[in-house]
């Protein structure tokens, strides 16, 4: 593909030619382009993406402007035809395919066997959103992909780099599988998966109010959305030059800012304890 230099020049210096090319030329599945995707797309087209395959089934709603990157006007808008039109508003070059039907049984398949690098913004915090995460995981890994997930978390981000290129990554790096997915509510799939040590204080905050009755959602936030496509695009670079990636990558801004007192971290252990003996639990009920 001919690259526009124009678009990517001030990338110059930081980024070599040879990634840069590699960027061009590599095709990016975003599985989701709600809040995670959404965070990732267009830094991507910025540093130098342009071939791209967007798949989510949902409309913008209102509740999703507090994080996500459509506006007032743009909702009752399909969310990846939406990030199609913002790819061609940042470069008009690049290549875009749209599913606005989502990831389903019958297009995996086809839309893996496509990408280079696929960007997991599967919803965690329903069964059918679970069912398809799982779908596309079994297939990236039977097609030896390598797929960046990420999970926001108040002011955190966890993000998960399963790179199943390696015959020996195993799915999901070994927290759950197909039982934990069809059998636990999607919420303690996550706590299994992202493990109270991963978790900051506002998470627990969250699911004591929702424990309490208190409210149904989990609510999210544009700083750690946001903090997913930094992430995710700076393991990308890494991954398209064959340089070591973390697999793991945590990062709370409240902790990097220093706005924990010694009281939020003696709670922040105790959650963590608590939760700690509940996954336990659950894994012994698969068992």
């Amino acid at each position: 593909m001919c690259i526009n230099h124009d678009v990517i020049s001030r990338n110059h210096g930081f980024i070599s030619g040879c990634k840069q090319q590699s960027l061009a030329d590599s095709v990016f599945l975003i599985a989701g382009c709600g809040s995670i995707g959404g965070g990732t797309v267009e830094l991507l087209v910025r540093t130098g993406a342009r071939k791209f395959i967007l798949a989510d089934p949902d409309m913008y709603d209102y509740t999703n402007l507090n994080r996500q990157s459509a506006g007032y006007h743009d909702v009752g808008c399909n969310k990846a035809e939406f990030m199609c039109s913002k790819i061609r508003w940042v470069n008009p070059e690049c290549d875009v395919d749209v599913y606005t039907e989502g990831l389903t049984e019958n297009n995996i398949p086809e839309l893996l066997a496509r990408a280079d690098i696929v960007i997991d913004g599967v919803d965690v915090t329903t069964h059918s959103g679970w069912v398809a995460k799982l779908a596309l995981h079994e297939t990236a890994k039977q097609y030896r992909l390598p797929v960046i997930s990420g999970y926001d978390m108040d002011a955190t981000q966890y993000t998960l780099f399963h790179d199943y290129r390696d015959e020996n990554e195993r799915l999901f790096k070994g927290r759950i599988d197909e039982r934990h997915i069809h059998t636990l509510e999607p919420l303690d799939i996550c706590l299994l998966l992202i493990t109270p040590n991963n978790m900051p204080l506002g998470i627990f905050e969250e699911l004591e109010r929702i424990k309490r009755g208190e409210k149904e959602f989990v609510s999210q936030l544009g700083i750690s959305a946001n903090l997913f496509g930094v992430i995710a695009v700076s393991m990308v670079l890494r991954i398209i030059s064959g340089e070591k990636v973390e697999h793991e990558v945590y990062m709370d801004m409240l902790e990097i800012l220093g706005a924990y007192t010694s009281f939020d971290e003696e709670r922040l252990q105790r959650f963590r304890d608590v939760y700690i003996q509940k996954m336990w639990h659950l894994q012994k009920e698969i068992l």
